[in-house]
This record gives C-alpha cells, structure tokens and sequence, in this order.
C-alpha cells in the first residue's frame, strides 16, 4: 500500500527567544517490509541548516539550530512510503536492545497495577495476539481524556487515575508490554 504522509510539529513561545535546538525523527525507516521512496523536511524559520545522522536503533535523526530571535518553529516532513502487507522483522534483537526494550524507564515505570494489566492477558496465541489484548486491556482499563495528564506524567500515574491522552496510553502500553 502506498501511502503520502505529512507531519507538522510546531513550538509556540510566549516570548521571543533567541535559540532553539531542534532533533527530530521523522524519516520512515526503509526496512522491515517498508519502503520509503522519497521524504522532504521544511524548517521554519527558513534557512536553518538541517544535518543528520543515523542513531543506533537504525533511524534517521535530523537536527538543526535556530541562532536568532524567533516565535515560533515549525517543521513540515511529508514522505512517501510503500508498506507490506504485513509487518515483517527478521532481525534478532541484540543483548543491549533486548535490555532497552524490557527495562523500566522515566515514564514507563513497573509497578504492581502495570504488572495486574500484563498478566490478564492469557491464553493468547503468540506475540501479536498478545499485543493486541494488551492494547484492548489498556483501552479498557483507560479513558482518553485531554487536560488529565501533562508532558511529566507517568505510566503508573496515568494507569492509576485511568485517564489520559495518547503519551499516556503509549507509555502504558510500553509497561504493559515490558
């Protein structure tokens, strides 16, 4: 299936200000049964030198500097991407991302009430039908609901007041998964 994507990420300040340091990942990776055919990034302020390089779990990182007294940044990135059928991995994990992809975080902490989510989910066949009664078990367990939460809130916090927003849901996911 071929798909157009355009994101738009902006960053309002309430005073001018006179540098910003900007690092985005964007760009669709071009593996695992995708392919990324062609990919634009459009800075605002115009002119801000864009550089990138690849970080260590493959993607591309772009960053740039904003040196002058600005408002506002916006960057537009709109790609065009060929996906599988299905979602295809056939790459082992190494011992490193084994550890990263298991162990708690700043906002994916494990606690007691993360664990009661992860284990009632049973008697489902193989990693994806795993994933996906986790994903219903969060759904149910939560409500989405704008204003609940702010950028510093938790897993186990959210997971706790049963509310939140998208992060929220992520990170409780993320836990669930752990």
């Amino acid at each position: 299936m071929w798909l157009t994507v355009e994101h738009v990420t902006q960053f309002s300040y309430d005073a001018p200000i006179t540098e910003a340091y900007t690092e985005l990942r964007l760009k669709p990776s071009h593996r695992d049964g995708q392919r990324c055919s062609s990919f634009t990034l459009v800075p605002e302020p115009r002119g801000a030198t864009v550089a990138e390089y690849v970080d260590r779990f493959g993607n591309t990182v772009h960053h740039f500097d904003v040196l002058e007294q600005h408002e506002r940044i916006a960057v537009t990135a709109r790609s065009e991407v060929w996906t599988a059928p299905r979602f295809v991995d056939t790459a082992p994990l190494s011992p490193l991302d084994r550890f990263d992809f298991l162990a708690p975080s700043r906002y994916v902490e494990l606690d007691e009430r993360m664990t009661e989510l992860a284990a009632s989910v049973s008697g489902v066949d193989g990693p994806a039908e795993a994933a996906r009664a986790l994903m219903h078990g969060v759904r149910s367990a939560m409500t989405y609901e704008r204003g609940t939460t702010h950028v510093h809130t938790t897993a186990t916090e959210a997971l706790a007041e049963g509310r939140g927003v998208c992060q929220d849901f992520s990170h409780v996911m993320l836990g669930a998964c752990r």
